[in-house]
């Protein structure tokens, strides 16, 4: 199933316009990210390329802020909590929550978006929870 431009469109703009709710857990950590590229570049990128660019500048920013999804019970795409806790998460990396990405969709949002949303986040965490643990690896005492 092929996923519309609008669908990359709207990820895009939900993703670097502010539609995240920041649950800033890492006081020394309040940089945010930053939209990757002009607008034209990002209709352009699938949502695995467009998460790669954006992990790679949060982690250059020091910004080690998992993407997680609002449901009734909290996960972050790609993490498997049993290993990560979420009390782990927020206190090691922090976390971002991400604003219409709760259990239900919402009246004319698009399925497509929503996995497209999805495979941003799972990409992004993943890479992101890398560079969270090396950092803290290398930054122990």
């Amino acid at each position: 199933m092929k996923v519309s431009q609008w669908a990359y469109t709207g990820l895009a703009f939900m993703i670097s316009s502010g539609c995240v709710t920041e649950h800033n857990t890492v006081p020394h950590q309040t940089t945010t990210l930053k939209p990757a590229g002009n607008s034209a570049s990002q209709t352009e990128l699938s949502p695995t390329q467009q998460a790669k660019l954006d992990a790679k500048i949060a982690v250059e920013q020091g910004n080690f802020k998992l993407l997680a999804f609002t449901n009734r019970v909290i996960n972050f795409p790609g993490i498997d909590m049993n290993l990560y806790p979420l009390e782990v998460i927020e206190q090691q990396c922090g976390v971002k929550y991400l604003a219409g990405s709760g259990d239900t969709l919402k009246l004319g949002e698009s399925t497509e978006a929503r996995k497209a949303l999805k495979k941003y986040a799972t990409t992004y965490n993943l890479i992101v929870l890398k560079a969270c643990q090396s950092f803290h690896k290398n930054n122990q005492k």
